[in-house]
């Protein structure tokens, strides 16, 4: 929202400085590209967001998973993340545990 008051301020003051149509196109013209590289910023940042939510799971401090976790999510954080010597859950895996939850859940056995 402060953005859009700083550009809204910039137009307004821009015409009135300006005084005329060519000025106010040239505000309007640069108004124009500093939204352009500003919405190409968002989505920059919300790139580098979403990969940092995949790690997220995985990231957990040492100090903290011995801690605050208990046993049982100790061992759920190890079989996800690969810990303690265990092989990381792939999406393959959970593919398969899934495939191999429907065989067993199927009412044709």
């Amino acid at each position: 929202m402060l953005l859009v008051k700083k550009i809204f301020s910039v137009v307004v003051l821009g015409m009135f400085v300006s005084g005329c149509v060519g000025g106010a196109r040239q505000v309007l013209t640069k108004v124009e590209s500093e939204l352009t590289e500003t919405i190409a910023l968002v989505k920059h940042l919300n790139d580098v967001q979403a990969r940092a939510y995949l790690a997220v799971p995985c990231a957990i401090d040492l100090g903290a998973y011995h801690r605050v976790l208990s046993p049982d999510e100790q061992r759920a954080a190890d079989v996800l993340c690969g810990g303690s010597g265990e092989k990381p859950v792939s999406v393959e895996d959970i593919r398969r545990a899934r495939e191999l939850m429907n065989l067993i859940d199927s009412p044709d056995r």
